[in-house]
């Protein structure tokens, strides 16, 4: 371990934590696009504020027309690269503190983005630092490439890929450590069905098909026959539904726990909540019983997909299965699933499988789908990137496979390492999302580290 890239990140350890403040006060979500922020007003800003930080830091920057901006030290080849997102999924709800305002509290900073990815971002900007303003001479040149929208359908990374210079190697610290070796495919299914109904007016629920959704509401024509069930339904949920008696409607909102897309198991998903507390509602006779009962027998409860007959596994895993967001304006109907396949299965099968499964009346399509990722734990790489790890921390853990899908599927000889710690709770597009300031040192160390001896494993002969 180099001591000079040690004394430098502990010497700035208040600046790191201040620059990751001033950058999760952005509010980066993607937002309306324009010539100037193809993805946002925000998310422009958030861009801006990185490569100024990156400037003042010493580093060489570039930004191409809102779509991505970079960040480097070093000359010539090879280029190594750390990709970083600066978009983050919609906040949510009921949180402690609020998500944009970098708040800290204890040993810990809150926000939307602080592991997800604007910590690791501020981290990797550190670590470039660090290593210019050591005596280290980099064979090559060393890059931070700024995603812009990974949140959303990666614009930002392809319109890199086609205008400028292709890595030769690369990370990313976006997942967990000690490394990601494996990805499994990501394939987002929409269903639709249309269907009229006399007694459910709407349907929604959920923020982003990547999320578990922590919140869904139903909007039904007031009817007397309803009013006795919904009060003994309000008595069973207490705290989990809002129920609300208009002149004409009674609304009902339900909240969940919120998780990221790829382990559903560990949310609470709302509108599976507000479809059990709907079927019991709603009249078999009602055309409207059909969507609710669709949902129930084929999408409740069933976070690995036996109900759809897809639940595929192999050496990446289990196949997961996410319906992340409902939209119901009748005689629309139409939820959006996140599914995460082992590596390896083709999504046409997945998709023929669901098909074949679905009743009269519903359809289902790929609206996007991302190949997998699979690097020998052999490679030099992995092998640099796990001895740098377990120098700097002592844990040995094997590399992992994982069902969240990160930028190293976007450039060959790239992996995502970090950004957190085994043990750590995940709280990537959950509420209260925070990172430890001490974890953010280590962090911004292990980066730095990293990519100096990978310099030295890739230097041209």
């Amino acid at each position: 371990m180099n001591n000079e890239i040690n004394d430098y990140i502990n010497r700035n350890q208040q600046q790191i934590v201040n620059h990751l403040v001033d950058i999760i006060k952005v509010p980066s979500v993607n937002g309306e696009s324009s010539e100037e922020a193809p993805f946002g007003k925000d998310i422009q800003r958030c861009l801006q504020l990185a490569i100024q930080i990156s400037k003042q830091l010493g580093l060489n920057t570039f930004i191409n027309k809102g779509y991505y901006g970079w960040a480097e030290i070093g000359q010539g080849k090879p280029l190594g690269v750390i990709l970083v997102h600066l978009d983050v999924v919609p906040a949510g709800e009921n949180w402690d503190y609020p998500p944009f305002e970098g708040k800290l509290v204890g040993d810990k900073i809150y926000g939307r983005g602080t592991e997800d990815d604007k910590g690791p971002a501020i981290a990797s900007i550190h670590a470039l630092a660090a290593i210019k303003h050591s005596s280290i001479k980099v064979n090559g040149r060393l890059r931070i490439i700024f995603g812009t929208n990974e949140e959303l359908g990666w614009g930002g990374v392809d319109y890199y890929r086609e205008h400028d210079q292709l890595p030769d190697y690369g990370i990313t610290p976006d997942a967990q450590f000690p490394l990601i070796y494996a990805e499994k495919e990501i394939i987002r299914i929409l269903i639709q069905s249309e269907t009229d109904s006399s007694l459910l007016l709407s349907m929604q629920g959920g923020a982003a098909v990547n999320m578990v959704p922590d919140q869904a509401q139903a909007a039904l024509v007031k009817q007397s026959s309803l009013v006795e069930k919904i009060n003994n339904i309000k008595a069973l949920q207490k705290n989990e539904v809002d129920i609300c008696l208009d002149k004409n409607e009674i609304k009902i909102s339900t909240r969940g726990k919120s998780a990221h897309g790829s382990t559903p198991e560990e949310g609470v998903n709302a509108i599976t909540k507000l479809n059990e507390i709907l079927i019991n509602l709603i009249d078999h006779q009602d055309p409207g019983y059909q969507i609710i009962e669709f949902y129930q027998n084929f999408l409740a409860n069933d976070p690995g997909g036996k109900k759809l007959n897809i639940a595929h596994e192999n050496f990446s895993g289990k196949l997961t299965i996410n319906p992340g967001i409902l939209k119901f304006t009748p005689p629309h109907y139409q939820i959006e699933l996140d599914i995460r396949s082992p590596v390896g299965i083709d999504p046409s099968i997945i998709l023929s499988e669901i098909n074949s499964r679905l009743p009269s009346g519903f359809n289902a399509t790929i609206q996007r789908g991302v190949p997998g990722l699979h690097v020998d734990r052999d490679s030099v790489l992995v092998k640099s990137l796990l001895n740098t790890y377990r120098e700097i921390t002592g844990d040995h853990s094997p590399p992992l496979a994982i069902g969240g899908g990160t930028y190293a599927r976007a450039f060959k000889n790239t992996v995502a390492f970090g950004s957190s710690f085994p043990g750590q709770p995940k709280l990537a597009h959950q509420k209260n999302e925070f990172i430890k300031i001490e974890n953010l040192i280590k962090l911004t160390n292990i980066i730095a580290q990293a990519v100096v001896n990978l310099d030295q494993q890739f230097k041209q002969k």
